[in-house]
């Protein structure tokens, strides 16, 4: 009798609690990815300079040193856009990468236990010689 109780109990929590506590995870999980990659951060600053390297003009006006600043510093943000949008985009295919194993675990979690009592049955019957 203890057992059942036991056995209930089980899937009392492995259908509430546990359930629960596994969407919990992988939304921490999502979380920490986007967190990671910064792509909160990486978005608004996609066309900043690269490490904030760049050139400054000089006070009077030159049309050479112009250009050679404008130059400069168009090439860093060329260079930052390019390195921020393949972290972004990383960052934006292990988070999909991420949902998609975390949805096909959660599908496993709810059949795992019919499937377990499922193959349980067959190899019964195997061993007893039922066809």
């Amino acid at each position: 009798m203890a057992i059942l109780i036991l056995s209930w109990q089980f899937v009392i929590w492995y259908y509430t609690a546990a359930l629960f506590n596994f969407v919990k995870i992988s939304r921490d999980f999502t979380w920490f990815l986007y967190h990671f990659f910064s792509i909160p951060i990486l978005i608004p600053t996609l066309f900043s300079k690269w490490k904030r390297i760049g050139d400054v003009r000089t006070r009077k006006f030159d049309i050479a040193d112009f250009f050679s600043v404008f130059i400069v510093n168009f090439i860093m943000r060329i260079v930052g856009f390019f390195i921020r949008s393949a972290v972004v985009v990383l960052g934006v295919i292990s988070m999909i990468l991420a949902i998609v194993v975390e949805v096909t675990l959660f599908v496993m979690w709810i059949f795992l236990p019919v499937i377990i009592a499922a193959l349980f049955v067959m190899g019964m019957k195997l061993m007893i010689g039922f066809d």
